[in-house]
């Protein structure tokens, strides 16, 4: 048990370091839609970009598994140490999806867009990195909607 303890006390203070290397990102990617409505996001792999050198530097890794939990499903984020010790975790449903169309994209596109956008918060949350939230925008001018996190939830399995 001692050995365990000391390995995981090893993996956190390496993401202490990785966590003290990292900046907040900005929004580097603009969509228009029809009807004068555009917003602004933080693309996936600039994001990946951006982290994964310090990541790297010290022995991490990030994984995602897609999961089912209470019948939806869910995009799981693990940064995980060289040892395979699981430094933090994030789920985020997988929401917005219309199995029959009906949306400005085809369903698989519309899955594929679900996916990446819950992979890109479920990371931020991961590594306690802030962007703007490109979707509180729409709502309200509130700059606590601006702050909003993914819903993190837990299942049976521990994530």
């Amino acid at each position: 048990m001692e050995k365990k303890q000391a390995r995981e006390m090893g993996a956190f203070e390496e993401f202490v370091m990785v966590q003290g290397k990292l900046e907040n990102v900005g929004k580097n990617r603009e969509v228009n839609n029809r009807g004068g409505y555009g917003y602004s996001y933080t693309d996936l792999g600039e994001l990946l970009d951006r982290v994964r050198p310090a990541l790297r530097e010290h022995h991490f890794a990030v994984v995602w598994e897609l999961s089912e939990l209470h019948g939806r499903f869910v995009i799981v984020c693990r940064v995980v140490w060289k040892d395979g010790t699981c430094v933090a975790q994030s789920a985020c449903p997988i929401l917005g999806i219309h199995e029959q169309g009906g949306g400005r994209l085809n369903p698989m596109q519309e899955v594929g867009s679900a996916i990446t956008y819950a992979r890109r918060y479920t990371l931020l949350n991961c590594l306690c990195v802030a962007c703007e939230d490109d979707d509180a925008q729409s709502l309200s001018p509130s700059p606590a909607m601006k702050s909003q996190t993914p819903v993190l939830m837990e299942n049976d399995n521990g994530y």
